[in-house]
């Protein structure tokens, strides 16, 4: 379960937009301050997935008969990772959600309420992820972890194909609003 590439696309140009979105000065500069934190905050959610990717791979490469408590321990810590996780995306998600409420253009709106709901597929991975840690622990069968951890791969792949559309309707606003994206001083310069 590979998670560290899937977290960094949400907020990548959302700077871009807010500088175009807001009327006011003020709000403008609010708003990208959010935003910038917001970024800073995925990136952390990157570092910490790559840890958790990190962790899988391992697991994977154990024998379960004999790494058993290797493997638990692997397990515990990438469990510890995955609360990091989900804590920090929320704590983005709190951040994209409050620049949306500033003074902003309707396509802005739009365009970072679907960011936030990418987002959230995110969080929903990363949990998902943690139960597979979690199957490790709580079940005793290595049939019926895989088993288990196999149903949640499953949904994994079902949260990524819906935060794949969410990121296709996300393209298709930033292809309509090009020029708002570049900024107003790269506007100016054509």
């Amino acid at each position: 379960m590979f998670i560290a590439r899937f977290v960094r696309t949400s907020l990548v140009l959302l700077l871009c937009c807010a500088l175009v979105g807001c009327s006011n000065r003020d709000q403008t500069d609010e708003a990208n301050k959010l935003i910038d934190e917001a970024n800073a905050l995925q990136d952390r959610v990157a570092e910490v997935a790559a840890q958790v990717d990190a962790k899988e791979e391992e697991i994977v490469s154990k024998d379960y008969d004999q790494e058993r408590a290797e493997i638990e321990l692997l397990a515990r810590e990438q469990i510890e990772l995955l609360k990091q996780a989900a804590a920090l995306e929320r704590e983005a998600i709190a951040k994209t959600e409050r620049a949306a409420k500033m003074r902003v253009e309707d396509w802005f709106r739009e365009y970072v309420a679907l960011v936030g709901q990418r987002q959230q597929k995110i969080v929903a991975m990363i949990d998902v992820t943690r139960q597979r840690a979690e199957a490790i622990i709580n079940d005793q069968s290595l049939e019926s972890i895989n088993e288990r951890r196999m149903k949640l791969s499953e949904e994994f792949d079902k949260l990524d194909q819906e935060r794949e559309e969410l990121s296709k309707r996300i393209a298709a606003i930033e292809e309509q609003n090009k020029a708002r994206l570049a900024g107003p001083s790269n506007a100016n310069a054509r």
